[in-house]
């Protein structure tokens, strides 16, 4: 049985808005809000390096800050289990995140910095997945959680 390991930012800059991305994965679902993220398939990275790679990659962003491991999810089945690590990294510097840079099978519409009270009116019908709600509504509150879902 093979784990798949992915990792997840919620990147934060100094007024405290959280980053997410507009992205499509079901078409008939539509463009929804998810955290920059990734799978971790290269064993000579730690997970750090994985999800500093993964927000490169997805939003252009290099000036990064404090990283923290913030929640721990379990998911999918016997058959294919996941483990997500969801991150708090913190944005240094004036660099802009941008969709410009994306692969071609990354299907990112956009990216926005939500202030709180946006996050606040978030549901989860908005949210690509459960851990996008669960992660930007709770996990910067607490220290790491580990969560099945």
């Amino acid at each position: 049985m093979n784990i798949t390991i992915k990792v997840a930012a919620i990147i934060v800059n100094d007024r405290q808005q959280k980053l997410l991305i507009k992205e499509q994965y079901i078409k008939q679902d539509g463009f929804k809000w998810n955290l920059v993220k990734g799978t971790y398939d290269n064993v000579n990275e730690t997970l750090e390096e994985c999800v500093k790679r993964e927000i490169n990659e997805e939003v252009g962003l290099s000036d990064l800050g404090v990283i923290s491991l913030k929640k721990v999810y379990h998911y999918g089945t016997s058959e294919n289990p996941k483990i997500l690590f969801v991150f708090s990294v913190r944005k240094v510097g004036d660099q802009i995140p941008t969709t410009q840079n994306n692969n071609q099978d990354e299907n990112i519409s956009e990216v926005k910095w939500f202030s709180e009270e946006e996050i606040s009116k978030l549901t989860k019908q908005d949210c690509m997945a459960f851990y996008v709600y669960d992660s930007i509504k709770n996990s910067l509150k607490q220290d790491v959680v580990v969560s099945r879902i």
